[in-house]
């Protein structure tokens, strides 16, 4: 006669079946968890994260993103999603906190979607489990802050900035700084914001008989 299954055996198996229907990989690369995150549906997102493991959580699409590069590109403060995205954000990061690390192949990272869409609840979410990834650079050698002057929002510079001033002055492999970047794009709200976290003002040169003058910024 055939053995009868645990209860507890029956559960595990349940668990395992669970676990391999949640990270079942569709044709185009996609999982539940990439799906679920793109739509913000934070319910869906909590209960497949229970089944599954690190490997899932981090696994990208064919375009190389990850749940949590998806969650910090898609958050939007026009909609009604935006609430859903960050709290889908905090939702990985409690699953695995190391995913703020995680970049896709260009060396984009969750910091860089983010502050290119100009979400500024997930730049600040982000920089919370990790002031230092205002500093990481993309293989372009592109902060955070790079991708922020493109965009519109002076208020992700300025978290930016208030996170590590020094990354102003950071040149990409081009020898671009966040300046450069923002009046070639003519972003005049964001290179303000910016130049205003420089925490001492430059000075302009002196004339002859003429004091010098405080730059105006």
């Amino acid at each position: 006669m055939m053995g009868t299954m645990s209860g507890a055996d029956f559960d595990a198996e349940v668990t395992d079946i669970r676990s391999a229907m949640v990270n079942e990989i569709n044709g185009v690369g996609g999982t539940a968890l990439l799906a679920a995150t793109e739509k913000g549906h934070l319910d869906i997102v909590a209960d497949l994260l229970k089944y599954t493991d690190m490997e899932g959580a981090r696994r990208k699409n064919r375009s190389g993103f990850d749940a949590l590069h998806v969650a910090a590109r898609e958050g939007h403060p026009a909609t009604a999603a935006t609430r859903g995205h960050i709290e889908v954000v905090q939702l990985l990061l409690d699953k695995d906190c190391g995913m703020v690390e995680v970049a896709k192949t260009n060396g984009k990272n969750a910091l860089h979607l983010s502050a290119r869409q100009g979400h500024v609840d997930i730049v600040k979410a982000l920089l919370d489990k990790d002031p230092e990834l205002a500093r990481r650079t993309d293989k372009k050698g592109q902060t955070a802050l790079h991708m922020a002057v493109k965009g519109t929002n002076g208020d992700v510079v300025k978290a930016l900035v208030d996170a590590d001033p020094a990354i102003v002055m950071l040149p990409d492999k081009f020898g671009s700084t966040v300046l450069h970047v923002a009046t070639r794009k003519k972003r005049a709200e964001v290179s303000i914001a910016a130049r205003r976290r420089i925490a001492r003002p430059l000075h302009s040169f002196s004339c002859p008989g003429r004091p010098l003058e405080t730059a105006r910024s």
